[in-house]
C-alpha cells in the first residue's frame, strides 16, 4: 500500500505548477500601500539627509532663485543651479526648470519626468499636466512638443 500512497513525479510537478498559478496577483489596495509605505520611507531618508551642507546650499540657491524671478538672473541663476547640483529631483525646482529658456535644459529635465513623473502624487501630476498644456501651445519646438506629448502619455493623469 505504501506504494500506491506514494505519488509520481508527473503528480508532484503538476502540483506545483498549481500551487504557483494559484498565487493570487496583489490588489489595487496592497499595490497603493506598498507605494505609500516606499514614499514614506523614502521621505524619511530624505530627512535624514537634509541636514547636509549640500541640502542647505541647494536650498538656499533655490530660495536665491525665486526671489529673483521676473528679473534677468533668473534663467542664468536656474542654469548655474543646474550646473553646479545636476537636473533637480525636488518637485518644486523641477517646475521652475520647466520655466527655463534653454530648450535642451528642460528636454533633459522631460525626459526624467517620463519616468518620475508617474510617481508623484495626483495632484502634482495634474498640476504637471496643466504646466505641460501650457508650455506644449506656447512653444514652437516640434522637439519638445514632443517631449511634453510623451510626458503627458506617461502621466496617470491625462
Amino acid at each position: 500500500m505504501a506504494a500506491d500512497d506514494k505519488k509520481s513525479w508527473r503528480e508532484v510537478d503538476q502540483s506545483k505548477n498549481r500551487s504557483q498559478k494559484s498565487d493570487r496577483r496583489k490588489s489595487g489596495l496592497e499595490l497603493r500601500a506598498e507605494q505609500m509605505a516606499s514614499k514614506t520611507a523614502k521621505s524619511e531618508l530624505e530627512k535624514l539627509f537634509s541636514n547636509s551642507k549640500v541640502s542647505k546650499d541647494k536650498k538656499l540657491k533655490l530660495d536665491l532663485i525665486r526671489s529673483k524671478r521676473g528679473t534677468s538672473d533668473y534663467y542664468n541663476l536656474i542654469g548655474d543651479y543646474c550646473t553646479e547640483f545636476g537636473l533637480p529631483h525636488d518637485w518644486e525646482a523641477q517646475l521652475l526648470v520647466l520655466d527655463h529658456k534653454d530648450n535642451n535644459l528642460v528636454l533633459e529635465l522631460l525626459a526624467q519626468l517620463i519616468s518620475t513623473g508617474p510617481k508623484l502624487d495626483i495632484e502634482q501630476q495634474k498640476l504637471l499636466v496643466q504646466k505641460l498644456k501650457v508650455m506644449e501651445v506656447s512653444t514652437f519646438d516640434p522637439k519638445l512638443i514632443d517631449k511634453i506629448k510623451e510626458v503627458k502619455g506617461a502621466l496617470l493623469v491625462k
